[in-house]
């Protein structure tokens, strides 16, 4: 299998779950949370929203650099699928906010009457494993070109 088609792979998997758990360190204090995104796979990005005032938002201010993971759920710890991930967030700039907030709440229509912010978590590098059947094997991606930045 060629690193397309693994990469293929895991933006499929990406796409097809919903919730993500996100880890965030900061100042000493360490939080995780649990929230629904939704991909954009051209740029390898997730969209998701939080309020700014939770403990984890306050603590990604301070430290962008996130890490979590993306689980499926599993009747059978013989087959499972998951990504661990490593990722850059950072609050939506005004003039982008409005088109991720439409992009997510095509998917997340309730969204919509949420006043949340809108936050990009630019994934920097990707574990993938997967196992069936008992058999584990694991795709590995990471991110080449510079991370985005936007200022506010």
């Amino acid at each position: 299998m060629n690193n397309e088609q693994q990469l293929r792979e895991i933006c499929q998997f990406i796409n097809r779950e919903r919730v993500l758990t996100l880890s965030v360190a900061a100042e000493g204090m360490v939080w995780s949370a649990s929230c629904f995104y939704q991909f954009q796979k051209e740029q390898m990005v997730l969209y998701l929203m939080s309020d700014i005032n939770s403990r984890h938002s306050q603590l990604m201010l301070k430290a962008p650099i996130v890490s979590g993971t993306i689980i499926s759920s599993v009747k059978s710890m013989m087959s499972m699928k998951g990504v661990q991930y490593l990722a850059h967030i950072t609050p939506l700039c005004a003039e982008e906010e409005q088109q991720a907030r439409n992009f997510y709440c095509k998917r997340y229509p309730i969204s919509r009457v949420m006043d949340l912010k809108i936050w990009r978590l630019q994934l920097i590098e990707i574990k993938f494993t997967q196992r069936c059947m008992g058999m584990k094997r694991c795709f590995h991606w990471l991110r080449t070109p510079k991370l985005e930045t936007c200022t506010q």
